[in-house]
């Protein structure tokens, strides 16, 4: 309910209707011309109790304070105030403009708490974390992090996501980096190389999300960061191993036949020959029975030596299985007699 002392002053009516702090017009002298119900809720009184009652508040304009008031059961409240100079009826007047400084405190408080919680997660995470600004600096990150690139925190946080990882993945972490700070992405999910102090390249899993709300207004971007290289490596030892022959290191069967296929399409579109050696080890088996099977390996381990010593990079050599080899070389000409 908004009562008014006198007629007039619409604009502020409406004002003060439509506000969600509380309201209060007074005069010169401190008379209360005007009252809106969360300045009624927060003083404890009627608008008729309000309107025509002188309340003390100081009248000098000013920026928020606070103060304590006392409402109509004689009860205590701090309130926020902020007076500012306007006019009533061609009169000097003042707006009051009133809200409980318990709310305002509580949600400081629970900003606090929240922000205590989110501190906790973040050093006490055993991934690493990282909170990066605009330009991709790192501007926060926590101890899993510093162990993990072997920086100090304060090294750390004096580089860019650019200067740790690989310089092969450069240019696209750049770009995605760049969408997140200009509001254009959610956030990203990749694996990428990274060089620590020491300088030894790893490999890390990057997961970040665009974190709003920063003092300076610009985005953020949170980052987790999880060492994976003994995945990557043990994920590279199982392809090598589905692809070549373990004994050897030449290529197995599997690969042999795709690397032959690849020559024959790239020989049937620019017209060189390809060509395809086939060989085995005469009297192995008796080497293996009469020697063992150790100095047999050995021996075929050497054949593949020698046969990578004398091949280009181009060609391929591989163990077919026992004491069979096969060598493809491409690109020998055009020319029949000389391939």
């Amino acid at each position: 309910m908004i009562a008014p002392a006198i007629p007039g002053g619409e604009t502020l009516r409406a004002f003060a209707s439509a506000a969600g702090a509380g309201v209060l017009v007074v005069d010169d002298t401190g008379t209360v011309l005007l009252s809106n119900e969360v300045a009624q809720v927060l003083l404890d009184r009627t608008g008729e109790e309000l309107v025509g009652a002188v309340l003390g508040f100081p009248l000098t304009p000013s920026g928020v304070s606070e103060i304590d008031v006392v409402g109509g059961a004689e009860s205590v409240r701090t309130v926020d105030m902020q007076v500012t100079a306007t006019n009533w009826e061609n009169e000097r007047a003042y707006v009051i403009a009133l809200t409980d400084a318990g709310l305002r405190k509580r949600a400081v408080r629970r900003l606090a708490d929240s922000e205590e919680r989110f501190r906790a997660v973040f050093e006490q995470s055993p991934i690493g974390l990282a909170v990066l600004d605009d330009e991709s600096r790192f501007a926060r990150v926590n101890n899993a992090l510093c162990r993990m690139f072997g920086y100090t925190r304060s090294e750390l946080e004096r580089r860019t996501l650019g200067d740790i990882v690989g310089s092969d993945s450069l240019p696209a972490d750049e770009k995605l980096a760049q969408e997140l700070s200009d509001g254009q992405g959610t956030g990203y999910d990749l694996e990428r190389s990274f060089v620590t102090k020491a300088g030894e390249t790893r490999w890390a899993r990057f997961i970040t999300s665009v974190m709003s709300g920063s003092a300076d207004g610009h985005p953020q971007v949170i980052a987790s960061v999880q060492d994976v290289t003994e995945r990557q490596e043990t994920d590279a030892r199982m392809i090598r191993l589905a692809l070549h022959d373990e004994l050897t290191g030449l290529a197995n069967r599997t690969l042999a036949m795709d690397r032959l296929q690849l020559a024959q399409a790239r020989a049937d579109r620019n017209g060189a020959f390809v060509g395809l050696l086939f060989l085995d080890l005469d009297g192995f088996k008796a080497v293996n029975d009469s020697l063992g099977h150790a100095v047999g390996d050995a021996l075929l381990m050497e054949t593949a030596r020698r046969l990578r010593s004398v091949l280009r990079p181009s060609d391929t050599a591989a163990r077919l299985g026992g004491d069979e080899f096969v060598v493809c070389c491409e690109d020998l000409g055009s020319d029949a007699v000389e391939a």
